[in-house]
């Protein structure tokens, strides 16, 4: 073993049985024979409270980044820590075990002015009061480009007609509210924004002419449904622009496939960390943006 000249503490495996190639992951022990290992090294660590578990996780997939353990060394480019309130005291001390010259914390809700004593050195952006639904985007947002201390600035999202199958709305509900609850996003989808009784073609109509975009959901039902097809021949003859997102990978229907769709489960496949309804609504948001 030798030291590398980048990164001193951490060993190069010559073994060859290290599944973290060219860094040596300790796997060849079952053969009697260790190395000194020093402090793990990455790129990104991220430290969090046991609610912020499976956020931390998805970030570090994303990042390619470390999630800090109790009592595990690590020497990073970049510290994040995740931190709401609770257990304080344990994330500090997981901070603590983090050698990075760059330390961020993301407080959901938590006034940055009282973190700042706690986590001395550290840049602290305070998100706000968050749905566990958008905590991973905004969490992205934040590390993609903090800003300076406080809370960071609500995004302008145009306004959508989300047109969508009746039988999918279990599907779209979660991302859709969400989207409007958290984010401010100004969404019309027949199910929440059409009261019973109404004339409803010409309550589309007007929506239609009153939102600045159109957003088809397909899906096998949507493609089906002469509802859809009317309300997208609306949107190409009122001339607005129209995004395509498919809900489970069913190809859009011949009329509409000059357009270029967004395959939700192909995606991912890509982005294993993500759920589908965390894509949709990201997807819903990039398309507002």
């Amino acid at each position: 073993m030798q030291d590398t000249p980048d990164r001193p503490s951490d060993k190069l495996c010559v073994c060859g049985r290290s599944t973290a190639l060219p860094w040596c992951d300790g796997s060849h022990s079952k053969d009697d024979w260790q190395c000194a290992i020093g402090a793990r090294w990455s790129r990104l660590a991220i430290c969090a409270t046991h609610r912020f578990e499976n956020l931390a996780n998805r970030l570090a997939a994303h990042y390619r980044g470390t999630v800090v353990r109790p009592g595990q060394p690590v020497e990073a480019d970049r510290c994040v820590i995740l931190v709401d309130g609770s257990d304080l005291e344990a994330v500090q001390t997981l901070s603590a075990g983090v050698v990075a010259a760059d330390r961020l914390v993301i407080a959901f809700g938590v006034p940055a002015r009282a973190l700042r004593p706690l986590f001395a050195g550290a840049r602290v952006i305070d998100v706000g009061p968050t749905h566990a639904f958008a905590a991973y985007r905004k969490a992205c947002e934040v590390i993609d480009g903090a800003q300076p201390d406080g809370a960071a600035e609500p995004e302008l999202l145009a306004s959508a007609f989300v047109s969508h199958a009746v039988a999918d709305e279990p599907v779209i509900a979660s991302a859709t509210r969400v989207a409007a609850q958290v984010f401010g996003a100004r969404l019309f989808w027949c199910a929440d924004s059409i009261p019973s009784g109404a004339t409803w073609q010409t309550d589309i109509i007007e929506a239609l002419r009153g939102h600045d975009l159109f957003v088809f959901l397909v899906s096998q039902a949507s493609r089906d449904s002469a509802f859809c097809a009317f309300e997208v021949g609306m949107a190409c003859a009122i001339g607005k622009p129209i995004h395509v997102i498919s809900l489970d990978g069913t190809l859009p229907p011949a009329y509409i496939q000059h357009i270029q769709a967004v395959d939700l489960p192909r995606l991912r496949r890509t982005r294993p960390w993500m759920d589908l309804d965390d894509l949709l609504l990201e997807q819903l948001l990039t398309a507002m943006a």
